[in-house]
């Protein structure tokens, strides 16, 4: 017999298998995002920051970790926003059968695909970001070891030395990891939007 309004139904109600498999893929993959730039930001960059070497070490030292990366990462990006996009997509234009059948708090989780759009909004917003500001502040990291290893070679001394040059470099890495700390918590905003909302997958 079906249940009336108000009547809680005694039978598990299951979210589909690529639905939970798409809340668990986009969890990890902010976890991923999250970890990779918060320790880019807050220890291998500003550890180049303080490096005593030579200004093409360092440039060299930047780019790979730049290099080595940025592909896995924007696939991680495109992934993770798909995934929370495919969950949204799901609890807005495909309510969960009757929703009298279920309990008042996954009814509030059903109507919350807002958390899962909000995310994938977030970890998308990641590829604007790191084209535009990020971007900028790549070349002008390039851009400060490539002056300073000139200003080495050409044994320039006093103002505009290489020791000036050497601390112009440090202050754009020290900028750098300051702006890309932004990705990190992005990420991590995001894993909080969907990770608050991630327990429906059963109710009674």
């Amino acid at each position: 017999m079906a249940n009336g309004p108000g009547v809680v139904s005694s039978t598990p109600h299951f979210l589909p298998p690529a639905i939970r498999l798409a809340k668990i893929f986009g969890l990890m993959g902010t976890g991923i995002l999250t970890g990779t730039y918060l320790t880019h930001s807050l220890h291998t960059v500003p550890a180049l920051a303080e490096l005593n070497a030579a200004p093409t070490a360092i440039k060299r030292a930047f780019t790979q970790i730049h290099h080595s990366s940025h592909r896995i990462l924007l696939a991680v990006i495109l992934g993770t926003s798909s995934s929370f996009s495919l969950v949204a997509y799901h609890l807005y234009y495909a309510p969960l059968g009757n929703l009298a059948d279920y309990s008042p708090s996954f009814m509030h989780i059903a109507g919350t695909w807002a958390y899962f759009a909000s995310a994938a909004t977030l970890v998308a917003g990641l590829i604007p970001y790191s084209k535009t500001i990020m971007a900028s502040v790549n070349h002008k990291v390039i851009e400060s070891a490539d002056t300073a290893d000139i200003t080495r070679d050409i044994g320039v001394t006093g103002l505009g030395g290489l020791e000036v040059q050497k601390k112009e470099l440090s202050d754009d890495l020290i900028s750098w990891s300051k702006r890309n700390w932004w990705r990190g918590a992005i990420s991590l905003v995001a894993g909080f939007s969907a990770g608050f909302m991630a327990g429906g997958d059963v109710a009674y």
